[in-house]
């Protein structure tokens, strides 16, 4: 069996071609945002991840237009399992931002103790 020569493997043009991004579709991105910054920031994901996932989607779009468009006509929504993860981190959220607005009113009332008798 003759073997041919590594060079005649390749394609020269489509070595030379740049290569296309494939970008992440803009509800991936938000489900990657929003579910890292509920599980890393807690209840102060609730607004980073919202912010966070559209200003990257934005960034993504002017930097790759046209991947951006192919990741847009790409996009079917979101599926069950990211359904069922970003309800129980919202859940969970929910349950994090009420205890910390319960403790909210003991937290000032030791603050200003402390200040008024320091």
């Amino acid at each position: 069996m003759k073997s041919r020569p590594l060079a005649s493997h390749f394609d020269a043009p489509a070595l030379n071609a740049p290569r296309q991004k494939k970008l992440m579709t803009p509800r991936t991105c938000f489900f990657v945002w929003y579910a890292c910054s509920l599980i890393l920031l807690g209840p102060l994901g609730f607004v980073v991840g919202p912010l966070g996932a559209s200003y990257m989607t934005r960034r993504a779009e002017r930097a790759f237009p046209k991947e951006a468009y192919a990741a847009r006509e790409r996009d079917l929504g979101f599926n069950v399992g990211q359904w069922w993860i970003m309800g129980l981190l919202t859940v969970l959220g929910g349950i994090g931002t009420l205890v910390l607005l319960q403790a909210l009113p003991m937290l000032a009332l030791v603050l200003w103790a402390q200040l008024a008798n320091g």
